[in-house]
């Protein structure tokens, strides 16, 4: 089971938080980058990763040329390390860490 970290779940009680209720994702399968980047590579993908704080993202994404839009497309040059997608909620580029947890 997953823990989704959702800061509406908690509630404060003098100095600590403590959580009140947890979700179940159903994205349950690990991969590793290499799978996401080639998943990314043909359409859109939704997944879920670890981020370094330790908390659960979820995100939908794509590294299709097809599906970015013309102004966001890549302009060459070497990008920073991990797993770096589109993000189609967020509209701008974002980048798992290679050390993340990956799951579909």
């Amino acid at each position: 089971m997953l823990i989704y970290f959702n800061p509406e779940i908690f509630f404060y009680l003098g100095r600590k938080f403590y959580i009140c209720s947890t979700k179940q994702t159903d994205m349950s399968k690990q991969i590793s980058p290499e799978e996401l980047k080639k998943l990314l590579a043909e359409g859109k993908v939704k997944f879920s990763f670890e981020k370094l704080d330790g908390t659960l993202r979820e995100a939908e994404g794509t590294t299709s040329q097809e599906i970015i839009p013309k102004d966001q497309q890549p302009r060459g040059g070497k990008g920073p390390t991990g797993t770096c997608y589109y993000d189609l909620e967020k509209q701008a580029w974002r980048c798992v860490s290679l050390d993340s947890k990956i799951f579909i």
